[in-house]
């Protein structure tokens, strides 16, 4: 009895992590795929708004053992190269935005900052790109900003206090763009995240899918102009910070 072996491979590359299928076919047995990828064939389906009536025939093709078997297992692999791949891809764009927020809320966080643990003001961080769910960032090297407060703690011997060069009026921008564009992508359940609170002209609350010490949910409360006035992060792990800031985009509390 002749066996044709068919091996196809499925790899997608997100961290280390690849993911590989076999199919063997023969002429007693159609065709043999790995469980799971049947037990969410629906779920795929669904992802591509497929007619409830084809996943059906599908699903019912697949159980019979039918001559049409062949073909939607062959479908059910294309699909999942595509939902996979789909999925990866819009997981690492939530990813590197919440990377972003959280670099952000640390730079307006730290806009008085004078005295850090290895000297010297607070270098803020530069985000200069991001994409495959993480973001090329580095230290501001540019020189601090010099302000004259003789009786600060910091202060030189001439009165002059090294204070972190960022612009929060710019900083403050783009976080709320990256707030909204969070709220964006939740909306569209990207990745598993879903907008759990949506007062839209004064709050909204985002939860995303994670483990450890990545990030569960994002509380964003909004004045009359829809621009954030604190913000509360939480991780898996159950650690939280809150910000909440002032009409000229300062931090006046943090946590």
């Amino acid at each position: 009895m002749k066996i044709l072996l068919c091996s196809i491979r499925l790899t997608f590359i997100f961290g280390l992590t690849e993911l590989q299928m076999s199919v063997r076919l023969n002429s007693n047995v159609l065709i043999k795929c790995e469980n799971h990828l049947f037990d969410g064939l629906d779920w795929m389906f669904s992802l591509l708004d497929w007619p409830t009536e084809m996943i059906d025939l599908g699903l019912k093709y697949l159980d019979s053992g039918g001559p049409m078997k062949i073909f939607w297992c062959l479908v059910a692999s294309f699909v999942s190269i595509s939902v996979f791949a789909k999925s990866s891809k819009e997981c690492q764009e939530l990813k590197s935005e919440q990377i972003r927020l959280a670099l952000t809320g640390a730079n307006l966080a730290n806009l008085n900052s004078t005295h850090t643990p290895e000297g010297g003001p607070y270098r803020p961080y530069i985000v200069k790109s991001c994409s495959n769910g993480g973001c090329d960032v580095k230290r501001d090297d540019r020189a601090p900003l010099m302000k004259y407060l003789p009786d600060h703690p910091d202060a030189d011997r001439n009165g002059y206090v090294a204070f972190p060069n960022i612009d929060q009026k710019s900083e403050y921008a783009t976080f709320n763009m990256t707030a909204m564009k969070l709220k964006l992508l939740a909306l569209g359940k990207t990745c598993g995240a879903k907008v759990i609170i949506d007062n839209a002209s004064s709050s909204f609350a985002l939860r995303y899918q994670g483990k450890g010490s990545e990030a569960k949910e994002d509380i964003f409360n909004l004045n009359s102009q829809h621009q954030v006035i604190s913000w509360m992060r939480q991780d898996f792990n159950g650690a939280s910070n809150t910000s909440n800031f002032r009409a000229d985009a300062e931090v006046v509390f943090y946590r």
